[in-house]
């Protein structure tokens, strides 16, 4: 597969060159979905450098990849720019896992937070001893419940069962842990496995569920026991040979991209909330203290994850949860400017 894509980017550039552009060429991977916060992130970000630079900088767009031969790419040199979810990015560096580690950031604001922080700082080495920059985190939201049954403590989840990501092992951990039984899916296997019955409910990202989702009797909770974004990414040698000029042009187009995508994201929450609400799909929040008992129970990951990685990140993780809870009410999450929280900024959808 990788050898293929070797193929196909070799005949992309070498057509672009033949076109005897001066300027500097920054090869990127297509965004799977271009739709989507990420992929309209990514349009601002490509618009903003491109005009910022007089045209200095110019965009070869290469075929959409899957994560693994994304991520080789920019590590070979095969490309400069590419764009990879937080699950995958950590398939690659388990630093990035942390973000997986059930309970502990509960909200984007804590994302945020440590991102923005030492935590940051931490992980941006971590890649840059792979050969790649992070420029910015587009947010996908923070993970959720969704239920057939009413479920007002963990004793009612027990016997039950549900779906979750392949790639989330973390968070079936945290339902099995309050005897649940969990059923590892593909994104694209979950609504129907949920609308067929085959299983009770859902736990993972809002988002893969579509605006049409009509389920009598359906649940969401938010847990927020999990974060999930996009990390726009480059090869750190193509960073590094940009001159001065063009490396800060680039720069500000990663931050105006990471606005973008902010907006966006908290949009498309908001909009399917409200078309669920519609189907009569309600939000039905757990008492604080059953979630502070499952936050508990699901500490052992954080102390394997922690011997595991070490870099004190777990430490900077915690320690960025200081300033209160989401106070949004459900799913639209605060997301205030510098990703702090306040009723401010609840999505007024």
């Amino acid at each position: 597969m990788h050898r293929l894509y070797s193929a196909v980017i070799g005949l992309a550039v070498g057509l672009f060159a033949s076109s005897a552009f001066p300027q500097t060429t920054a090869k990127y991977f297509s965004p799977v979905n271009e739709s989507s916060p990420a992929g309209q992130a990514f349009a601002v970000f490509r618009a903003q450098v491109e005009k910022s630079t007089s045209g200095k900088v110019r965009f070869l767009s290469l075929p959409s990849a899957p994560a693994t031969v994304l991520l080789k790419g920019l590590q070979d040199g095969l490309a400069d720019i590419g764009m990879v979810s937080t699950l995958s990015l950590g398939q690659l560096d388990a630093g990035y896992q942390v973000f997986e580690l059930p309970f502990l950031f509960g909200d984007v604001g804590a994302v945020g937070r440590f991102l923005n922080g030492a935590g940051g700082v931490v992980l941006k080495k971590r890649l840059r001893e792979r050969g790649l920059e992070p420029l910015a985190v587009i947010d996908e939201g923070m993970s959720v419940g969704f239920t057939k049954k009413p479920i007002r403590s963990l004793g009612d989840l027990e016997g039950l069962k549900f779906a979750t990501l392949t790639a989330e092992p973390r968070t079936a951990s945290m339902l099995t842990a309050v005897n649940a039984s969990v059923t590892r899916a593909a994104v694209r296997d979950v609504e129907n496995m949920v609308t067929a019955g085959l299983v009770d409910g859902y736990f993972g990202p809002a988002t893969v569920f579509s605006s049409k989702l009509q389920i009598p009797g359906l649940s969401i909770i938010p847990t927020r026991h999990a974060y999930i974004g996009f990390v726009l990414l480059a090869s750190t040698k193509f960073i590094d040979g940009l001159p001065r000029d063009l490396r800060t042009a680039v720069a500000n187009g990663a931050v105006a991209a990471e606005a973008e995508g902010k907006k966006q994201a908290l949009d498309r929450l908001a909009s399917l909330e409200a078309r669920w609400r519609q189907a009569g799909i309600r939000v039905a929040p757990l008492p604080s203290a059953e979630i502070s008992k499952w936050r508990t129970s699901a500490k052992p990951s954080w102390i394997a994850f922690d011997k595991s990685v070490g870099s004190d990140l777990l430490n900077l993780a915690i320690s960025s949860t200081g300033g209160g809870g989401d106070p949004c009410p459900t799913l639209s999450e605060c997301r205030c400017s510098d990703r702090t929280c306040s009723t401010q900024c609840c999505s007024k959808k």
